[in-house]
């Protein structure tokens, strides 16, 4: 082994021990095992509309595409 590859291996060995140790704790219990939130049904949504309406835009080009349906929660 070369001093190249000394040094090589000794700056790799260290740079891994240093972020083996930068991991910080601060207790508490995983999101997992607390209490879950309440589960929501959205309505089905009428794909057929939603589709005429696109069209309509692609048509007329006057507004930009939809990217999302709004939904009262």
């Amino acid at each position: 082994m070369n001093l190249k590859s000394s040094l090589f291996l000794a700056l790799a060995l260290l740079g891994t021990s240093a972020t083996t140790q930068a991991q910080i704790t601060h207790g508490g219990a995983p999101f997992h095992t607390q209490e879950l939130p309440e589960a929501y049904t959205l309505p089905a949504l009428n794909r057929k509309a939603l589709a005429e309406e696109d069209d309509v835009t692609d048509r007329f080009k006057e507004a930009p595409w939809r990217f999302g349906v709004e939904h009262e929660v």
